[in-house]
């Protein structure tokens, strides 16, 4: 199966320190991303982001491995 590759990157969204993720837009890295508590699709942004703690990037390390 093909690998999906992400970028990750620290960002402010309305006032909070989150992590943006960065990919493709296809089916199967969009089901993944949902899998990740707090996750959260900026339409301003044109991304994903998720909380900034070291328990969301390692749950991306995880999926995203």
């Amino acid at each position: 199966m093909k690998r999906i590759i992400i970028k990750v990157s620290a960002i402010e969204h309305r006032g909070e320190k989150r992590i943006k993720v960065e990919m493709k837009k296809e089916a199967r890295g969009i089901a993944l991303i949902k899998k990740v508590k707090g996750r959260l699709w900026s339409q301003t942004k044109g991304c994903w982001h998720v909380p900034y703690t070291k328990a969301a990037y390692e749950e991306l390390k995880e999926l995203f491995e």
